[in-house]
């Protein structure tokens, strides 16, 4: 009895090691695209339809078969590799987009089914009524190139990433131009773009958070030529650094406590009066002022600590110079950003009268 325990434990590992050496189980299709979304950037309707080429690898270690490639509205059209794919090899889907009738911003998305698991892939852009004249659709003339606007908007990026932008811009000449930013700011970056004569495209602008030690709201002028006017024209950019907080972090948190409002009292003219705003930490871990700034109010000037202990109090204090002379019933507002994830921004208003 014993012997034929052990003969069919051997046979059972036998198997064991058969199965490990010939893992059918493993064996499957896998697609892979070169991209996942293509934008098309500015098009014009009349051109009636745009198209892209998505190519795809089959990186697993079975044929490739696609089932179905449905679109999410009839305006797109796809055509599709419809042999099998050996593994390692690759395949291609065609996707048309009709402009005519569709002036504006669109993003579709075209589902690929197949033995593989299924996979989206995007398609986007903006498509500019017919007979629409450069000047309309782009009114802000920068040497060579026309802006749709001459701000470039990164809205929030958190301090430990990276946010790109898209920038609309057209060449007015009737030969193709190359657009250079120079002397940007380290945490600003663009590739040089290319414009074909008289088009109308956009360009990726990318804002670096790691590379600037810097809180809230940070502005900066960025500076381009083009290969056919060395003139420096000037455009601005803006973007909003804010902390991306852990669950622990939020669990083990600061909380700021002060005052929303702080009536200084008389100011005379031309003379200076200091005043200090009480905040406490009443959290769990340390408070860090990242950045004490006035954004608001004439003569108004604070100097912040830059930690608070849990459980401990500190002074901010307010510099109030009157330079204004006799008038009355001035406010300023502070704002004090934090590591407190409730209060990442504290605003205090600042009240004096100008005498």
């Amino acid at each position: 009895m014993t012997n034929k325990i052990i003969s069919t434990a051997i046979a059972a590992l036998c198997c064991l090691s058969l199965s490990a050496q010939n893992p059918q189980s493993d064996k499957r299709p896998e697609i892979t695209f070169d991209e996942n979304t293509f934008d098309f950037g500015v098009v014009k309707e009349e051109s009636n339809s745009v198209s892209h080429v998505f190519s795809f690898t089959n990186t697993g270690n079975e044929p490739l078969v696609l089932s179905s490639v449905k679109a999410s509205c009839g305006c797109t059209t796809p055509q599709w590799s419809r042999e099998p794919v050996a593994p390692g090899g690759k395949g291609t889907i065609l996707v048309k987009y009709s402009t005519a009738g569709r002036p504006g911003a669109f993003t579709k998305t075209v589902t690929v089914s197949s033995n593989a698991p299924r996979k989206v892939i995007t398609i986007k852009g903006t498509v500019t009524p017919k007979g629409q004249k450069i000047e309309n659709v782009y009114p802000i003339e920068k040497g060579d190139i026309r802006l749709k606007s001459d701000l470039v908007n990164f809205g929030d990026v958190t301090s430990s990433g990276n946010k790109s932008a898209t920038f609309a811009i057209a060449n007015k000449l009737n030969e193709p131009v190359t657009l250079t930013f120079v002397n940007l700011p380290k945490h600003i970056s663009a590739e040089p773009k290319k414009l074909n004569a008289n088009e109308w495209t956009n360009m990726t602008i990318t804002f670096d958070a790691t590379k600037i030690n810097d809180w809230g709201d940070v502005n900066n002028e960025l500076t381009f030529v083009t290969d056919k006017n060395s003139q420096k024209q000037v455009i601005r950019s803006k973007a909003n650094i804010i902390e991306k907080f852990t669950n622990e972090q939020r669990a083990n948190a600061p909380i700021i406590v002060a005052e929303n409002v702080a009536n200084i009292g008389d100011v005379a003219a031309g003379k200076k009066v200091k005043k200090y705003i009480e905040i406490k930490n009443e959290g769990k871990s340390s408070l860090l002022i990242r950045k004490a700034v006035v954004t608001t109010g004439n003569g108004i000037e604070v100097k912040a600590p830059k930690k608070i202990d849990a459980g401990k109090t500190a002074k901010l204090q307010v510099i109030i110079t009157n330079n204004v002379g006799k008038v009355t019933n001035i406010s300023g507002n502070v704002k004090l950003i934090t590591n407190d994830p409730v209060h990442t921004i504290k605003n205090i208003q600042v009240n004096y009268n100008a005498k």
